[in-house]
């Protein structure tokens, strides 16, 4: 289908198939996208996606507000035009990306209340991040006033469709007994879940996990493993706690100089971490391996 045939039966149609649009979609997002795009061919781009929603094609308003956010010819303005249109036809990533551009200030004012507003529709609309994220705000009573049972009612909302976030939280809850009963069982389910998605704070966790046998079987192995895989995704606990099994001689034959290895990326990858808490490890390790030579 060329531009000309794509713009035709935009024009022509009261409203577009679902196959129609997905060839009109190809289209148009190799015009803005390709990277040999011309201006000439972003404008054919952006018509195409107008003629698109003229033709009651609503993902068309929400692609269109996404490429005046994220495209070569950034306009936040518009941007939000279109992401009000699709919020308006009930895209719940439409209404998503108007919370997040009214608590950022992106093409309008800094308005809370409204990033608040458009974060509760799109939690309403069955969006999974945004019902993680909503309940992180009722939780901390953060533009809203606190609401724990709420809260948790959204967290287990988003961690029952699969968002990893959402279920490594709910994993931390069973873990402390915070607003549920205290489960092994249940804190070792949400957190396989959650790295099943290959959220690294959930891989490392099951590791420790395995290292105590708390709600699985003690297992070592499973643990160094669980360890390495979050170390690849660049967790410094996980690279903290190789750290350690190493200068221990747990689960892996006593290293200092891969303890020291794994010490140091746990300090450049430091988030969570007190780096200078971190140097001083560094530093006895130093120490230790000086004086076996």
């Amino acid at each position: 289908m060329t531009y000309e045939e794509a713009l035709t039966l935009c024009r022509n149609s009261k409203r577009l198939t679902e196959k129609q649009s997905r060839q009109v979609h190809r289209m148009a997002d190799k015009l803005l996208y390709d990277s040999k795009s011309s201006s000439d061919d972003i404008g054919k781009g952006i018509s195409l996606y107008e003629a698109a929603a003229a033709a009651k094609d609503y993902n068309a308003e929400y692609n269109l507000a996404y490429y005046y956010g994220n495209g070569k010819k950034r306009d936040y303005k518009r941007s939000i035009e279109w992401y009000m249109r699709a919020a308006k036809h009930g895209d719940s990533w439409a209404m998503h990306n108007l919370s997040y551009a009214y608590h950022n200030g992106e093409g309008v004012e800094v308005d809370n209340a409204k990033a608040v507003y458009w974060l509760k529709k799109a939690a309403k609309k069955g969006d999974s991040l945004a019902q993680f994220t909503l309940s992180n705000i009722y939780f901390e009573g953060v533009y809203v006033r606190k609401n724990r049972p709420l809260a948790m009612k959204l967290l287990i909302l988003a961690a029952e469709k699969g968002e990893a976030n959402a279920q490594y939280n709910l994993s931390c809850h069973y873990r402390s007994g915070k607003m549920v009963e205290q489960s092994d069982e249940k804190e070792v389910f949400w957190l396989e879940k959650a790295a099943k998605s290959g959220d690294a704070f959930a891989i490392n966790a099951l590791g420790c996990n395995y290292i105590y046998g708390k709600g699985v079987e003690k297992d070592i192995d499973k643990a160094i493993a669980m360890f390495r895989k979050a170390a690849r995704k660049k967790s410094e606990c996980a690279a903290l706690n190789l750290a350690i099994c190493y200068k221990n001689g747990e689960g892996v034959e006593k290293n200092l100089k891969e303890s020291l290895r794994w010490y140091r990326l746990a300090q450049r990858w430091c988030f969570e971490l007190d780096y200078f808490e971190l140097q001083k490890d560094i530093d006895d390790l130093k120490r230790q391996i000086k004086e076996q030579q």
